[in-house]
């Protein structure tokens, strides 16, 4: 058995797809092992230093990522995480990759209110329109506003 290097791939399900896609002629290919993708080429396999492996990686999928760019707008890239090597006697030896990061996270909140200064529940809003128009005249339903914007 030969020395196999394989290198994690970070990203979106939707977006290592693309990639997936693009690849299907190509000596490099990306292969799922169990929750994680691995990106892999014959030619990784005979480098010996990690450094030239991520640059080499690092290179290709670069490229990759501003051609599934042009043909997906909406595209994000996809990067290395860590490596993946397995020698030729089986043994695996992983080799973890520092380097700089961000967080990026989306949420909505949704929320009921139910105010006890107003007697009549059919004037409590339902949606933003509504708590907006209310709020400019209404301290009790400014207080949602000012209690999610800190």
């Amino acid at each position: 058995m030969a020395r196999t290097v394989l290198v994690e791939l970070t990203g979106e399900q939707i977006d290592i797809d693309d990639l997936i896609a693009a690849l299907n002629t190509s000596e490099w290919k990306i292969n799922k092992d169990t929750d994680r993708y691995y990106l892999s080429s014959t030619l990784l396999n005979d480098i010996t230093e990690t450094d030239l492996i991520v640059s080499f990686a690092t290179e290709f999928l670069d490229k990759l990522n501003g051609a599934a760019n042009v043909v997906h707008s909406n595209h994000f890239k996809v990067g290395i995480g860590n490596l993946r090597i397995i020698n030729a006697d089986g043994k695996t030896n992983h080799v973890i990759l520092c380097g700089t990061g961000h967080i990026r996270t989306r949420s909505r909140l949704r929320a009921t209110l139910t105010t006890t200064a107003d007697p009549d529940p059919k004037t409590i809003p339902t949606t933003i329109e509504t708590w907006l128009t209310k709020s400019f005249n209404d301290e009790t339903s400014q207080m949602p506003f000012i209690i999610l914007t800190r």
